[in-house]
């Protein structure tokens, strides 16, 4: 990482050393831990914008809104099977790209991890709740086209 983000990598060590040295004191100073780790946070979420370009997101975004049309079909015609294949695809997909999008949008961030996380659990119950599942899959689908036409 020094190589290639020499400006990052000093962001990630001016917070970092502090932060583990204050963490040890025998008195810890809660507000100037605090600070450093918020710069800490920062860092990274800086890190991760470079580390996983918009492009990414919106490929991978696009990729999870043809899984949510697939999964849109099969909910409305009852197949479980097909159901329970699809909804662990989509987590799969956006964890290669969930830490770029949080840094640039911790609301669309919240939004589609609200759609996602109780989906991909719902499609493996059965029975499967076919409104329930379809609400949050169509949360879903409107979340990833928000990521697609909004984040820059």
């Amino acid at each position: 990482m020094k190589p290639k983000y020499p400006d990052i990598y000093e962001q990630v060590e001016k917070s970092l050393d502090p932060a583990i040295g204050a963490s040890k004191a025998s008195k810890i100073d809660k507000d100037a831990v605090s600070k450093l780790d918020s710069q800490l946070i920062q860092a990274l979420y800086d890190l991760s914008q470079k580390l996983i370009p918009v492009d990414q997101i919106k490929a991978g975004s696009t990729q999870m809104l043809g899984i949510a049309g697939d999964l849109k079909k099969e909910i409305e015609a009852g197949n479980e099977a097909k159901v329970k294949e699809l909804g662990p695809k989509l987590e799969d997909i956006w964890s290669t790209f969930e830490d770029g999008v949080r840094p640039r949008s911790a609301d669309l961030y919240e939004k589609i991890e609200k759609s996602l996380n109780p989906e991909v659990a719902g499609s493996q119950k059965s029975p499967m709740d076919k409104q329930a599942l379809s609400q949050l899959n169509d949360g879903l689908i409107q979340a990833l086209n928000e990521a697609v036409q909004s984040l820059k």
